[in-house]
Parts: structure tokens; sequence; C-alpha cells
């Protein structure tokens, strides 16, 4: 199954050298998209989502990076259980002078082949 891949931090397609859109065989959009969606913001799925928007009513404590590591293993807890991702790890620190958390997720894609997926994660005050 192929799906369209999307640049986690612009949120747009990737193009690849003839202006067609590229096509993503692996997890990376799959794992974009549970962690970009509000949970219970999809009907039909109601269980498909996560967290992480909940960070931004946050106050910016030590807490925070805890609380975006566990909202990101709930929300990829639906691909580790169909078998499309494993060996996920969260790794979330506060970025200086900003109100953001940075999030290193590293997880094995289907195939067993190691994958890295930096985000940024706004935060309260």
């Amino acid at each position: 199954m192929f799906s369209q891949r999307i640049v986690p931090s612009t949120k747009d397609y990737v193009i690849d050298s003839v202006g067609r859109i590229d096509h993503d065989d692996g997890s990376q959009t799959s794992v974009y998209l549970a962690l970009a969606t509000q949970l219970g913001s999809v009907p039909a799925a109601p269980l498909f989502g996560s967290k992480l928007f909940l960070l931004q009513r946050e106050a910016f404590t030590t807490v925070a990076p805890r609380n975006a590591e566990r909202f990101t293993v709930e929300a990829l807890a639906a691909l580790v259980r169909a078998g499309r991702i494993s060996d996920v790890s969260v790794r979330a620190d506060r970025e200086e002078s900003s109100g953001f958390l940075g999030v290193l997720l590293t997880y094995k894609d289907q195939s067993g082949k190691p994958q890295r997926y930096p985000f940024r994660v706004p935060v309260g005050s």
C-alpha cells in the first residue's frame, strides 16, 4: 500500500524531481497522521490520534516533556499492535527561548529498518 509522503515540519507533500507527489511505502505518513490528528476528532475512528494538542494548554514545567513522550507512545500504540512499527523510543526536551518541545521519535518500520522522526510540539506559557 502506498500513501503520499508528508514533510512533518511544513505539512506539505514531498514532490519528486519531476514534480510528482512522492509516495511512502513505509510508515512515515501513518506516524505523522497519528501524531498530528487530535484524538477524538475523527468520528469514524474516535481512538485515532494523539493528545499532543493538550500541551498547548499546559504550563511549561518539567512535566511537559514527559507528557509529550507519553502522548506520543499512546498515539502510536495502534501502529505497534498492527505490526506497522516496533521498538518505539521517544525523547522530548525543552527548546530554549521558545514555546516548543523538541521531540525525537525513533522506531523500526515494518521491514525492521530504523527510522528517526524529529518534530516540535507547542507548549503553553
